[in-house]
């Protein structure tokens, strides 16, 4: 465990959950280019795969923008080592005015926001309503969404109805009705209007104590025995498989 000086409390923490393909991505590369000028920003990536693909997409030379990735799992395992130490070295490398978080969508939202709210991150950071973005299309076509994202429904501050530039006006009113109690904004390309962001006036408060939050070494990282060779990396679990290969810059 590491002591924190310097870093605010009750950071604004924006959850942006939604399935696999949604829009999740394209979604934060919009609210990232509207960015406050002088703010500073922290941006936890998750994916299921060992070879990350959305951060990559992420990539910014921006000033004040932070990134970080947690591969080949499920996010919500917060209390594993891997979350833990890569959110607080996130945060003591950052120290963001204003932190997103993308789970995979194959990951469970309600969990994450449960133990977020949970020591030791209670006091550093300020849970506001997630952002879910859904596949209005698919939705429109039938396709249900996974259990996971169902649950999450329950404690979504604002439901993005991606992809909808096809939907006429009788499916966007079915559509409000089976989601009714929950706001909605259709758009396409993830694209949000900054002010539109639930939560978005909240402020993080200048630190009051000195903070204690996991330290060390969460993965190890791979060496190249034949830099002309990729790396393989393959993640599997009972109902996804994934696979994915690592170039060495040399091979550029």
């Amino acid at each position: 465990m590491r002591t924190i000086a310097a870093m605010l409390e009750h950071i604004p923490t924006h959850l942006i959950g939604g399935p696999l393909g949604a829009g999740k991505t394209s979604l934060i590369r919009h609210l990232l280019d509207q960015k406050p000028a002088g703010e500073r920003w922290a941006v936890l990536i998750n994916e299921f795969g060992q070879i990350g693909l959305d951060a990559a997409l992420l990539k910014t030379e921006a000033d004040g923008i932070s990134l970080a990735e947690i591969p080949g799992g499920c996010l919500c395992c917060v209390n594993g080592v891997p979350f833990q130490v890569g959110l607080a070295r996130l945060l003591r490398q950052a120290k963001p005015d204003r932190l997103l978080i993308e789970p995979s969508g194959l990951g469970h939202p309600a969990e994450l926001l449960r133990q977020l709210r949970q020591p030791p991150w209670q006091n550093v950071l300020s849970v506001q309503p997630t952002v879910l973005v859904l596949d209005a299309a698919a939705l429109s076509r039938g396709e249900p969404l996974p259990d996971s994202q169902q649950q999450a429904l329950v404690q979504a501050g604002l439901l993005l109805m991606n992809k909808s530039e096809t939907l006429d006006q009788p499916s966007r009113t079915q559509l409000a009705e089976q989601l009714s109690e929950k706001p909605l904004y259709w758009t396409t390309q993830g694209q949000l209007p900054l002010e539109r962001l639930p939560g978005i006036g909240a402020r993080a408060s200048e630190p009051t104590r000195a903070t204690t939050l996991p330290s060390g070494s969460a993965t190890l990282a791979q060496v190249w025995l034949d830099p002309r060779q990729p790396i393989c990396q393959i993640q599997a679990t009972a109902e996804h498989w994934s696979i994915g290969w690592r170039w060495h810059p040399s091979q550029r």
